[in-house]
């Protein structure tokens, strides 16, 4: 499942799963989702501050990770 997890939660296998996520990121989605995508899971911010550190308003960073968690369930078959 596609979680906010901090660093030290993550075990082996989520380690995997993250290899996984990055390399479909990296291969169907464009920089802006990759990087929003990234921004919001990987560095474990709100959207609220998100919105705050880029200036982008929260329902369209809200939209974009929307889509990109679809999508990528739907790639990763989860």
């Amino acid at each position: 499942h596609l979680y906010n997890l901090p660093n030290e939660l993550v075990d082996d296998y989520q380690w995997t799963s993250l290899e996984t996520i990055d390399k479909a990121l990296e291969s169907n989605f464009t920089w802006y989702d990759k990087k929003i995508f990234e921004l919001y899971y990987y560095e474990s911010n709100t959207l609220n501050s998100l919105a705050k550190k880029t200036g982008i308003s929260r329902n369209s960073l809200y939209t974009t990770i929307d889509k990109v968690r679809t999508e990528l369930k739907i790639l990763l078959n989860e």
